[in-house]
């Protein structure tokens, strides 16, 4: 059998998550076809709505007699380490995030050019780029190791000194805005506004 290509993987899983209507299991033809695109084996998957952003192609899978949120997509494109490691660290930070979030919640979205705002927003480093931070940060150690918390996939810095040493520093150098979740994507991870 010939091998897919990363492309073709991408269109089949996308095609058997569009064939399934939200809300609604995968039938036992495109649960395959979800399967075979992403090298998995999933014995039941349902398309569902995601909590936090907009995402049309948004899939729960049984795991372990539980259904968890899974990224079809990181399956086919898996991240680099570096990828993973900034994933983690931005989950570290992410109390910090809600609470400015709380604080300021009737804050109105901060593009500066003139469009239209959805409403949903969101907290948005601003000033020095989040990846920036990261970056930084990840270029004070040799290597920063990740451990599973729970089977769903949550994680976190191993070493614990590490970690309380990541939480200072991004509270040193990290300043937040609120946007729109339309032009927080617009503006990018590079921070262009």
């Amino acid at each position: 059998m010939k091998k897919l290509t990363k492309k073709a993987r991408k269109e089949m899983a996308q095609a058997a998550i569009d064939a399934t209507p939200i809300g609604e299991h995968f039938d036992l033809v495109n649960l395959a076809a979800l399967n075979e695109a992403c090298g998995t084996q999933w014995p039941d998957a349902k398309r569902m709505l995601n909590p936090s952003f907009p995402d049309p192609r948004h899939v729960h899978v049984l795991d372990d007699g539980g259904w968890r949120s899974w990224s079809w997509n990181k399956a086919i494109s898996p991240r680099s380490s570096d990828s993973l490691v900034r994933e983690v660290l931005r989950a570290e930070i992410q109390p910090d995030m809600d609470d400015y979030a709380s604080a300021n919640e009737e804050e109105p979205c901060a593009w500066r050019h003139k469009s239209a705002c959805n409403g949903d927003m969101c907290t948005d480093h601003h000033i020095i780029p989040f990846v920036d931070i990261a970056k930084e940060f990840m270029g004070l150690y040799e290597s920063i190791e990740i451990e599973d918390v729970t089977s769903g996939g949550v994680k976190r810095i191993k070493d614990e000194k590490i970690a309380a040493h990541w939480i200072e520093f991004h509270a040193q150098k990290a300043t937040y805005q609120r946007l729109c979740r339309t032009h927080n994507s617009q503006k990018g991870s590079r921070g262009e506004q």
